[in-house]
C-alpha cells in the first residue's frame, strides 16, 4: 500500500486512538475524589437551609471562596448524591470542552468536517493536560468558565448582548473581569458595559437573596483573602507569579510590592497585544493571552486555572498546521512543547500534580512552574507573530484596515480522505 493511499488510514487510526484514550481518563474521572465539588455541592446546601457560606469551612476545612451568587448557581447541587453530582460534572465537563474546542478552531477558520476532527482531537487530548485533568477530577468549574467567555469574546461584535458572559463569569469568579479591560483596551466599549452590567446585576442578585453572605464578602475583604484559599501563599501548587515570588524571595508581605509591579507590566503587555491581535484579525490568540494572564497575576493559582491553554494551543496549532516558512515552526513550536509539558504531572502520583514534582534542579523547576514559562514564551511568541502580520499588511500597502477573522482561503489540512 502506497504512503498516498494508506494515509487516510493513519490519519484515522490516529484520531480514534485520541479519542479512546481522552474516552478512558474522563471515565477515569468518575472515581475520583472531587473535593471541590464537595464543596459547591456544600454551598447548594446551605443556600437551601440559610446557613453561611462564610462563616466556618463547609467540608474538610475547605472554605467556599466565592461570590454569594455563585451558592445561588449550585443551589441544584443539594439533592443530589456526590455519585450524581460528580457524574453531571464529569459529562457536563467534558461537553463544555468539545464546544470550547469548536469555537477555537472555528475562530481560527478551519469549518466543516475539518473542524470536527480537530475539534475531536483537541477535546480527547487535552484531557491528559494537568489544568483540565484536574478540572474534571477535583471537580472545578474552570471550564465552564472560560466556556462563557470564549461564547461571548468570539462572537460578531454585532451581538448586542456581547459581554454578557464575561460579566456572569466574572460573577461567579472574579478574576474574569480583567476580560472588561481587555474589551475596553480593543475598543468595544458597549460590551464593556454590557459586562459590567451583567457582572453588577449578579452581584446585586446575590445581594438581595443572600444579604449576610454577600456582606461579608464584600464588605470585609473576605473577597481579597487568599488565605481562605490555602494558609501558605508560596505553596509549590500556588503556580501564580505571587506564589512564584514568594518560593524565591521570602515571606509572604516581603513581595507585595515586586508582585504588584510585575503583575501591572503582564497586564499592561497582554493588553497591548490582545488589543493589536483583535486589530489584526487574531480574536482567539487575544482571548488566549488574557485568560492566560488572569492565571499568571492572580494572588493564587492552582493548576486548574491554567485551562487557557486549550485555546492557545488550537491557536498555536493552527499555525503550525498552515506554516510555510521556518519562522512560524520556531515562533509556536515551544508554546505547544510546553503545554505539551503538563501530561508529566497528571504521571506523578500523589495530589499535588506539578508541585510533586517542583524541585530545586533546572528540570524541577520547569514543571513546577511550566505555566508561568509558557505564559511568557506565549507572549514573547505572539509579538512575533504580530509584528510579522503587521509588516505583511504593510508591504500589500494596507496598514489601517485588520486582516479578516477567518481566512478567506485555507490550506488542505487532512487528506482528501479524511471528512
Amino acid at each position: 500500500m502506497s504512503w498516498a493511499v494508506g494515509r487516510p488510514y493513519l490519519v484515522c487510526g490516529f484520531v480514534f486512538a485520541v479519542c479512546a484514550a481522552g474516552l478512558v481518563l474522563a471515565v477515569r474521572a468518575l472515581w475520583a475524589n472531587p473535593g471541590d465539588l464537595e464543596v459547591y455541592r456544600a454551598a447548594g446546601t446551605a443556600v437551601f437551609e440559610g446557613r453561611s457560606l462564610y462563616e466556618r469551612p463547609l467540608v474538610d476545612g475547605l472554605y467556599f471562596v466565592y461570590p454569594p451568587v455563585a451558592g445561588l448557581l449550585f443551589l441544584p447541587l443539594a439533592p443530589l448524591s456526590m455519585g450524581a453530582a460528580q457524574a453531571v460534572f464529569v459529562v457536563g465537563g467534558c461537553l463544555v470542552l468539545v464546544c470550547c474546542a469548536w469555537w477555537a478552531w472555528r475562530a481560527v477558520g478551519f469549518e466543516n468536517g475539518r473542524a470536527v476532527v480537530l475539534t475531536a482531537l483537541v477535546a480527547a487530548g487535552v484531557l491528559a493536560f494537568e489544568p483540565v485533568y484536574t478540572s474534571l477530577h477535583v471537580g472545578q468549574i474552570n471550564l465552564g468558565l472560560m466556556a462563557l467567555v470564549l461564547w461571548d469574546l468570539l462572537r460578531a461584535d454585532r451581538c448586542r448582548s456581547k459581554g454578557v458572559g464575561v460579566g456572569l463569569a466574572a460573577a461567579i469568579k472574579l478574576t474574569p473581569l480583567l476580560f472588561v479591560l481587555y474589551l475596553v483596551a480593543t475598543r468595544r466599549f458597549r460590551a464593556a458595559g454590557v459586562a459590567a452590567g451583567s457582572f453588577s446585576g449578579a452581584v446585586a442578585l446575590g445581594a438581595v437573596v443572600l444579604p449576610a453572605d454577600s456582606a461579608r464578602f464584600w464588605l470585609t475583604g473576605a473577597f481579597a483573602d487568599s488565605s481562605r484559599m490555602w494558609p501558605d501563599a508560596g505553596d509549590p501548587q500556588n503556580m501564580s507569579l505571587n506564589g512564584l515570588l514568594i518560593r524565591l524571595m521570602g515571606e509572604v508581605g516581603s513581595t507585595t510590592v515586586l508582585w504588584l509591579g510585575l503583575a501591572g507590566m503582564l497586564v499592561g503587555r497582554t493588553m497591548v497585544l490582545a488589543s493589536r491581535a483583535g486589530r489584526l484579525g487574531e480574536p482567539l490568540l487575544g482571548v488566549a493571552l488574557v485568560g492566560l494572564c488572569t492565571a499568571a497575576v492572580s494572588p493564587w493559582s492552582w493548576a486548574h486555572h491554567w485551562v487557557w491553554v486549550v485555546p492557545l494551543v488550537v491557536f498555536a496549532g493552527a499555525r503550525l498546521l498552515r506554516a510555510t516558512n521556518r519562522v512560524v515552526l520556531l515562533l509556536w513550536i515551544p508554546p505547544v512543547a510546553l503545554a505539551a509539558l503538563s501530561v508529566v504531572p497528571v504521571l506523578v502520583p500523589g495530589p499535588g500534580g506539578s508541585a510533586d514534582v517542583a524541585s530545586h534542579s533546572p528540570a524541577g523547576w520547569l514543571l513546577g512552574d511550566v505555566y508561568l514559562i509558557l505564559f511568557v514564551v506565549a507572549l514573547l511568541s505572539a509579538s512575533g507573530h504580530l509584528k510579522a502580520l503587521a509588516l505583511d499588511a504593510a508591504s500589500q500597502g494596507d496598514t489601517s484596515a485588520p486582516a479578516p477573522a477567518e481566512p478567506q482561503a485555507r490550506e488542505p489540512l487532512l487528506p482528501a480522505g479524511v471528512p
